[in-house]
């Protein structure tokens, strides 16, 4: 990409995360699906190729850690055992469960391991940004 095509996305990106400031309820993620569609024809961004590289090192860290601005530390260390907790024990129990559940219902059609069942939960285990962000919301 280009400097000034990076800098026309960034000044972008910093409209919608101010409006996201001022507005309750602002539906960022539609706003910048739209916002990307509707930059897709204008002919400054028509050359632009998203490469691996760009996904795993902007675009990835940029959709997980979007909402961590909004939290206190207060209450991340009020609850920092719980958090710890349902991230380490709480993740390995539901890929656990989702794994031998897979393993016993994928059976049944294919032929498939135990270690890849554990693999595809693994993959499908991690929870939502979204909807955990939601809920934090709810209660700070």
């Amino acid at each position: 990409m280009i400097t000034h095509q990076i800098l026309l996305l960034l000044l972008a990106g910093y409209i919608v995360f101010s409006i996201d400031k001022k507005q309750n309820y602002f539906p960022v993620p539609v706003v910048l699906v739209l916002l990307g569609i509707i930059l897709s024809f204008v002919p400054i961004f028509q050359g632009i190729t998203i490469t691996k590289e760009i996904i795993f090192n902007v675009f990835l860290p940029a959709l997980l850690f979007i909402s961590s601005y909004s939290f206190s530390v207060q209450a991340l260390k009020k609850n920092k055992w719980l958090i710890g907790g349902m991230g380490t024990v709480g993740l390995m129990f539901t890929v656990a469960i989702l794994g031998l559940s897979i393993y016993a219902v994928g059976n049944l059609f294919i032929n498939l391991s135990l270690i890849g069942s554990l693999l595809i939960a693994g993959i499908l285990s991690p929870t939502d940004p979204v909807s955990v962000v939601s809920d934090f919301k709810k209660f700070y």
